[in-house]
């Protein structure tokens, strides 16, 4: 249940602005683009942002800087949470994967032993049995280029957090004045 909040959240966090329901709001538009102003991405981060937002149906409600400021922050904290979850999960599989090579190292010593007592059909027995004890290792997640699963969500939450940061950033400014 935990992944499939989570990959509902990055669907809902990858929507591109041309994904949202309808055009968005000025208050995210001109919060986007106080936040994307003088970055090296600007039209990225312009995009991301409103995107993000304007699938987000508490910040495309908002009506002023504050509102955006709170469903930056809360959609942040929702991404947090799923993140705990999907990491969770992910410790849950290496550590059953870390049992079965554990197990496996015990089992081929064992058929080394077999094999040099000359108990050859026991020892080709315990190769056997540990030849697919890695298929438990299998994560569920699929590996590209070397990276690690989770980059793509610890970059995204990284992005999201700056994102609120940043809008919270321009609320406290905006109280200043």
């Amino acid at each position: 249940m935990a992944i499939q909040s989570f990959l509902l959240l990055l669907v809902v966090i990858s929507a591109g602005a041309g994904l949202a329901a309808g055009a968005p709001s000025s208050v995210i538009t001109s919060t986007c683009s106080a936040v994307a102003k003088d970055t090296a991405r600007a039209k990225a981060v312009y995009d991301d942002c409103v995107g993000v937002l304007s699938a987000y149906p508490e910040a495309a409600s908002a009506v002023d800087l504050r509102g955006v400021a709170i469903a930056a922050a809360d959609l942040t904290a929702a991404n947090v949470t799923n993140m705990e979850a999907f990491i969770q999960q992910l410790i849950g599989n290496l550590q059953s994967c870390l049992e079965a090579y554990k197990e496996m190292s015990g089992t081929v010593a064992g058929g080394i032993q077999d094999l040099r007592a000359g108990r050859i059909d026991a020892g080709v027995n315990k190769l056997r049995y540990a030849e697919n004890m890695p298929e438990q290792c299998f994560l569920p997640y699929v590996y590209a280029k070397n990276q690690s699963p989770i980059d793509k969500e610890i970059t995204a939450t990284m992005a999201l957090a700056s994102t609120a940061t940043s809008i919270a950033t321009l609320l406290k400014s905006a109280h200043k004045v």
